[in-house]
């Protein structure tokens, strides 16, 4: 996959992601939402078949919350929990620190039948808090599985350029 990468800013809600691979689609990354409240939506460019679609996607969500009211081992743990409910499968968790926020990635593998057709997809699923803006950011990406070998380092770089303020 080649290395072409594209910047992505929004001035109204103050995320900034410095690289994006061109195997996502510049033109249709679908934007809903406040500074408050919200969600971006990216898509890879490739499609796998017509019932699966595209063969990554990436939903960045975020939600305000006070700060004495969250904390992040309750969190993941909540999140991980809401996701083996549809039967994601949590492989792997990582804590790192990003730009000063603690963030942690779980990876995670789910099985699934559309039109009679089976499918097995893998997971990446970040979240971090931002003490700044007051806001949670949930970075959820999730891949066709013979493919994620192709998409992991760009889900990878997508998730570590991540900025939630200027």
């Amino acid at each position: 996959m080649s290395k072409i990468t594209w910047h992505y800013i929004n001035e109204n809600t103050k995320i900034q992601i410095n690289k994006i691979s061109n195997q996502y689609t510049q033109g249709n990354i679908i934007e809903e939402g406040t500074d408050k409240n919200g969600k971006i939506t990216l898509t890879s460019v490739k499609n796998f078949d017509e019932y699966w679609g595209p063969e990554s996607k990436i939903e960045i969500t975020w939600e305000t919350k006070e700060p004495e009211d969250y904390h992040q081992g309750l969190k993941v743990k909540e999140t991980i929990r809401m996701f083996s409910a549809i039967e994601v499968l949590a492989t792997k968790k990582e804590n790192k620190w990003h730009l000063s926020h603690e963030m942690t990635i779980w990876f995670g593998n789910r099985q699934q039948i559309k039109r009679k057709r089976f499918y097995a997809s893998r997971i990446i699923h970040s979240i971090l808090y931002c003490e700044l803006s007051n806001r949670i950011f949930e970075i959820h990406a999730t891949c066709i599985g013979n493919r994620y070998v192709n998409y992991e380092p760009l889900i990878m770089e997508i998730m570590n350029s991540f900025q939630c303020h200027s």
